[in-house]
């Protein structure tokens, strides 16, 4: 059981050393698409934006794969690490949370739709655009999971 979790720690610093990668490449490829006026002009908000997510996606991605990789040379912290992250009490408490963070923003983004119809139809389309999208990936993983288990 520790082999198959090592294993899959060791995918999962694949994974975060990729989409690092990617992350990268993207920003400098905007950079680029912005500076030859393809794109928005750099400095503008909304390149700015663009930068700030996916630099925050980078760093993200090198802070989990630090921690993967100093999990892996020591097998103490590999043992904690798996202990926590197979603890039944600690699944519980996140599938509870995740179940009611679900759930309030379902009843936020109704509520936040039905006040925008009289401020701003656009913004309450999109709105409604984005719950429906919501529930359909819910219920698509309900299904998924319920069919898994």
């Amino acid at each position: 059981m520790m082999e198959n979790f090592i294993k899959k720690k060791k995918q999962e610093l694949l994974i975060y050393r990729v989409l690092y990668i990617i992350a990268i490449i993207a920003s400098l490829a905007i950079l680029i698409l912005c500076e030859l006026e393809v794109l928005v002009p750099v400095g503008s908000f909304n390149s700015m934006t663009l930068f700030g997510v996916l630099h925050g996606a980078a760093f993200v991605m090198i802070v989990q794969a630090i921690r993967v990789k100093k999990a892996l040379k020591n097998s103490d912290e590999m043992q904690e690490l798996f202990i926590v992250q197979t603890d039944e009490r600690l699944r519980l408490i996140e599938k509870s949370a995740a179940h009611l963070t679900n759930c309030i923003i379902l009843i936020l983004l109704l509520f936040f739709a039905s006040v925008f119809v009289f401020i701003n139809e656009t913004v309450s389309y999109t709105l409604f655009i984005v719950l429906t999208a919501y529930i359909i990936v819910l219920a698509l993983s309900d299904i998924y999971y319920r069919n898994k288990y």
